[in-house]
Order: structure tokens, then C-alpha cells, then sequence
């Protein structure tokens, strides 16, 4: 699912402009992160957020650790996606990599001729 994510939004990501090579570790993080977090939610989807525990004092319910897993991926991939400028808020801050144009070849062929 990771690599799922890592041609999704590397791509997104390519078409904005606001990825570079550099990027990789960051990149990685972030769809692992992803990857985790929805595996964690289909965890919860079939066993439910709570389970019961019998005490000697009867009956308790108690949030699965999967409940606090879940939570805890949730801020890792949202602070990623930020870093990324991937929510509307963060948006805003980020800008294009500057990637100088190259010369059309025509054109620099037409000035050595001159």
C-alpha cells in the first residue's frame, strides 16, 4: 500500500513541482506512515474500538490499543503531508522548485551562429 501511496502523491507531487530527489526519506516516511494508519483502520473496521474485560468487579470496556496506534499515525502522516504542502492550510506556504528552462536548441544553435 506504501508504494500505492509513494506513486500517488509522487506524482501529485511531480505535477506541483514541490518534490525533488532530496525528498526521498521525507517521502518514504510519509507513505509508511499512510500505509500503517489504513491498516490500523481496517483493524479497527473489523474488531471495533473497544473490547470488553472481565473483572472481578465486573464487566469494563477499554479503547483496543489499536484506537491510540491510530491517533498517533493520524498527526505523524498529517505533520508529513503538511511538510509536503498536501492540506488546504499548508498549502499556501510552499512554493514550486525553480527549475531554470533550458534552451531550446534551435535557439542556442541560432546564437553560436551568430
Amino acid at each position: 500500500m506504501a508504494k500505492e501511496y509513494w506513486q500517488e502523491i509522487g506524482g501529485l507531487l511531480l505535477q506541483m513541482k514541490l518534490i525533488s530527489y532530496g525528498d526521498t526519506a521525507a517521502m518514504s516516511l510519509l507513505c509508511d506512515v499512510l500505509a500503517q494508519w489504513v491498516s490500523v483502520r481496517v483493524t479497527i473496521a473489523k474488531r471495533g474500538r473497544v473490547y470488553e474485560l472481565l473483572t472481578p468487579g465486573g464487566k469494563v470496556f477499554r479503547a483496543r490499543p489499536e484506537v491510540a496506534m491510530e491517533a498517533d499515525l493520524w498527526r505523524r502522516a498529517k505533520t508529513m503531508l503538511t511538510e509536503f504542502g498536501l492540506t488546504p492550510a499548508s498549502r499556501s506556504k510552499v512554493s514550486a522548485l525553480v527549475v531554470k528552462d533550458e534552451k531550446d536548441p534551435l535557439a542556442a544553435l541560432m546564437e553560436e551562429a551568430q
